[in-house]
């Protein structure tokens, strides 16, 4: 089926080195990159492409891949985990809601992410580039802070249950039906 591509010109916080990008009106995604070593600046007048599904809010499976790609290598995280998570998340939906307050492709949740926010300058959750900026930022905070390193299952399960309920169930060797279906969707 056929894919919506639209284009807009903003003043927005952008990736330093994007070339070509896309998006609809709000929403942000780089498509290709010189280098990745700052990961957030700010400029002005760059036009962005995004696709949609037609007639829907889910982003297409290449605008998550291209998008993946590039905040993965700014962050220096598996692009295919930042997939995952925003697949099992949201189905790659820009504008869902949860009950708990969770935003966007990432479902991030605002309260939880406040100083992340107001350090990256990010105020629209439902813009899936910052979004998963967001959840890129969360996991690089959990290599630093979690007692287990870098290991993929516990940061998947605090993504998700924040650090303390995750310990809480790591340490009894327990697992979450959230961890296996981001590692099955790896």
């Amino acid at each position: 089926s056929p894919k919506t591509t639209t284009s807009c010109n903003t003043q927005e916080l952008v990736p330093q080195e994007v070339i070509s990008t896309s998006c609809n009106a709000q929403e942000l995604v780089p498509q290709e990159v010189i280098s990745a070593s700052n990961p957030m600046t700010h400029n002005d007048n760059i036009t962005y492409f995004i696709e949609y599904e037609p007639e829907s809010t889910n982003l297409t499976q290449d605008s998550v891949h291209s998008m993946a790609e590039v905040i993965g290598e700014q962050y220096g995280i598996s692009p295919i985990l930042l997939q995952a998570i925003a697949r099992v998340e949201s189905q790659y939906t820009t504008d869902l809601t949860n009950s708990s307050g969770a935003v966007g492709i990432c479902q991030v949740v605002p309260k939880y992410n406040k100083d992340r926010m107001d350090r990256l300058g990010i105020t629209d959750l439902k813009n899936p580039y910052y979004n998963m900026v967001l959840c890129a930022e969360y996991i690089k905070d959990m290599r630093t802070l979690s007692p287990y390193g870098n290991d993929q299952n516990f940061i998947i399960m605090s993504y998700h249950a924040g650090i303390n309920g995750a310990t809480s169930k790591y340490e009894k060797n327990m697992s979450t039906d959230y961890v296996t279906s981001v590692n099955q969707t790896i």
